[in-house]
């Protein structure tokens, strides 16, 4: 609970601060230069929860923009934090959890922290080459897991009091759910329990936090950041109408105060709004969104390097859900005839953070009949469509690269424009039987002009 009012603070502290920006650098390039340029980047002043958010954006920064360097210190950074387990026992149990320094070396396990950790911990999986160490990080998280789920049970100081912290431990809980089927009821009814909480407390406006002035403006941003995307996931797991209903409406509050946000308000609300799109097909303006979040990246940073590493989070866990789309053309023949079938082949593939759903339209050729096809690209997945056309005239035909519509936005294969030969059957006859003639005549011909020459000689030598 301390460690998050702190980061509530120093996130208040970055408002004023970006409010009062003069200099900074931009991009995402600079913020991984700066994140890695720092001795230890991913140990920060030996603290659990900032190393792991570190750790965190080092990991999204990666999976964005496939720099090396960014993964090296966020792999040293796993290690660290695998090393600050705190063993504690309940009942006949030891679990292995986290928290900070109280005093000296004294430390207590914190739930809030261990949550973080353990959603840190996941997403390093997605980076983790060796199996076995892979193993070791998945044992890590079943064993905090099962501590999580017994605080649910027994400490009601933590569970379903404070927004961020009750969906910190939500997200952690679904991971563990997912990877521990054993215990995956347990972890259910206390996810179901907290979600039906998370609804009990939704203003009618449809944000979370306190409706009055005491409370500043950016608490209601990020409580309803929490819920939203906790519900979602939850949605995700359940299938329950209850909890997309209230996401949507708490979604629908955060993209309207977006509009006119800063980087912080603007990247809440993209990752939200991308994650409900995937659900409901709603907010397909969540990529707009994602390009104002890049150019205020682009545009400044905060100088400052505790409000920096917090915008770093939302901002790139925000930009990593761009899509990142390719689409392949490929046409069975570069020769063929008139009227003969050609199949074409259209493969996409979507590398990015959201799934897509959208309209391939293709045109055969130039001048032929345009193609449809509704499709949806998941994370990570490659696709196909396959249908075919007949050439109706000789020549050569342009084969154009195809399209995929989505969210009012237009990407354009890679595929150069190509040719295909076209030649008509029945010319082609023509000119084989006039060829097979000249073939078989030529010698005939050839002979009756030695005969004819050798005649004209013999006469004139007479």
């Amino acid at each position: 609970m301390k460690d998050l009012k702190e980061v509530i603070v120093l996130l208040l502290l970055s408002i004023t601060l970006l409010c009062s920006l003069q200099e900074a650098s931009g991009g995402l390039e600079d913020v991984g230069n700066w994140l890695i340029s720092r001795e230890k980047s991913y140990i920060s002043e030996e603290s659990v929860g900032k190393t792991a958010v570190t750790v965190y954006t080092l990991l999204r920064l990666y999976n964005y923009t496939g720099r090396k360097e960014f993964l090296s210190p966020a792999i040293e950074g796993i290690s660290w934090l695998r090393g600050q387990r705190i063993p504690h026992r309940e009942g006949n149990r030891i679990f292995r959890v986290w928290g900070e320094y109280i005093s000296g070396s004294e430390r207590r396990p914190e739930e809030d922290l261990t949550a973080i950790v353990i959603i840190t911990l996941r997403e390093s999986l997605n980076y983790v080459k060796d199996e076995n160490y892979k193993k070791n990080i998945m044992k890590d998280i079943k064993n905090a897991g099962s501590w999580l789920i017994r605080q649910t049970w027994t400490n009601s100081t933590v569970w379903k009091v404070y927004v961020p912290q009750t969906c910190y431990m939500m997200e952690a809980l679904m991971y563990y759910s997912d990877l521990q089927l054993d215990e995956r009821e347990q972890a259910m009814d206390s996810l179901i329990d907290a979600g039906d909480w998370l609804i009990s407390i939704q203003n009618e406006e449809g944000y979370w936090g306190k409706g009055d002035e005491e409370q500043p403006l950016i608490i209601r941003y990020l409580e309803t950041y929490y819920a939203s995307n906790a519900l979602i996931e939850l949605y995700r797991r359940t299938g329950d109408q209850r909890f997309i209903k209230s996401a949507s409406r708490g979604v629908e509050w955060l993209s309207s105060k977006a509009k006119i946000g800063d980087l912080l308000t603007k990247s809440l609300a993209a990752i939200v709004m991308s994650k409900l799109y995937e659900e409901t097909g709603k907010h397909e303006d969540f990529l707009e969104t994602l390009e104002e979040v890049k150019l205020l990246l682009e545009r400044g940073y905060i100088s400052d390097e505790e409000s920096r590493l917090l915008y770093t989070r939302f901002a790139v866990t925000a930009i990593s859900l761009s899509p990142k789309i390719e689409i392949k053309k490929f046409v069975s023949k570069s020769k063929a005839w008139v009227g003969e079938t050609l199949e074409v082949r259209i493969e996409i593939s979507n590398s990015g953070g959201t799934s897509l759903i959208g309209k391939i339209v293709d045109v055969p050729y130039e001048g032929g009949e345009e193609e449809v096809f509704t499709i949806r690209v998941g994370k990570g997945e490659k696709k196909s469509v396959i249908y075919s056309f007949r050439p109706k005239m000789p020549g050569v035909i342009r084969i154009p690269p195809p399209e995929f519509k989505c969210c009012g936005r237009r990407f354009v294969g890679n595929t150069s424009t190509t040719e295909i030969v076209v030649e008509d059957r029945k010319r082609a006859y023509v000119f084989l039987l006039a060829l097979t003639l000249i073939l078989v005549l030529l010698p005939y011909l050839l002979a009756r002009a030695s005969v004819m020459k050798g005649g004209n000689e013999l006469v004139h030598s007479v």
